[in-house]
């Protein structure tokens, strides 16, 4: 198996110089190479071998927020907004509404720490704010699906927990330039009730 996993890595690894051998050697991409050898490499690990706390520390500071696109503080924001609550109202599953709420959480958080770069400290103030709120309408998704009786996947809430420990660092890392109290006491809270979903 050992063998097999080697295999499967010298073959991505191949494929991904193949693809694009200027973005695999950039200074901003080996992060996430040497982030995709490491997680196939603990793939290769073998099933009986119990994970350590240093494993479990460091897949979640990989929890990586995405690039939040235009800021809220463009002119063009509304549109992406307007565009978002079409999306929104397409989306029927809960867990599907419930990722797509992650994501807007994550993208919101990721703008509001631009924002701070960029001194815009009412546009951050209110990103926070949202970020939150679209935080706990995942976690309401999840929730409402757990009392209707479905079943909710571990997967989604392993996601939920990662993202809101994310969350909570990123959050404790502006403390200094904002005020974060609220949000982070919003997440904990948040953070309790994922857990009661399993």
């Amino acid at each position: 198996m050992k063998i097999h996993c080697q295999f499967i890595i010298l073959v991505l690894a191949i494929l991904l110089v193949i693809n694009n051998p200027s973005s695999v050697f950039s200074e901003e991409k080996k992060g996430e190479t040497s982030h995709l050898i490491s997680y196939l490499s603990d793939i290769s690990r073998s099933e009986s071998e119990e994970p350590t706390s240093s494993d479990v520390a460091r897949r979640k500071s990989d929890y990586v927020l995405p690039y939040p696109g235009i800021l809220p503080d463009h002119p063009l924001y509304p549109l992406k907004e307007f565009r978002d609550k079409i999306i929104e109202a397409l989306i029927v599953d809960p867990e599907r509404k419930s990722e797509f709420y992650l994501l807007q959480s994550d993208k919101l958080l990721n703008a509001a720490v631009s924002l701070l770069e960029k001194n815009n400290q009412d546009k951050t103030k209110e990103a926070i704010k949202r970020s939150s709120e679209k935080m706990r309408q995942a976690v309401s998704q999840l929730s409402s699906m757990k009392q209707s009786g479905k079943t909710v996947s571990s997967g989604s809430i392993d996601r939920i927990i990662n993202a809101i420990d994310k969350h909570i660092e990123v959050l404790q890392d502006i403390e200094s330039k904002i005020e974060t109290k609220e949000a982070i006491d919003i997440l904990q809270k948040l953070q309790g009730e994922v857990g009661s979903l399993r």
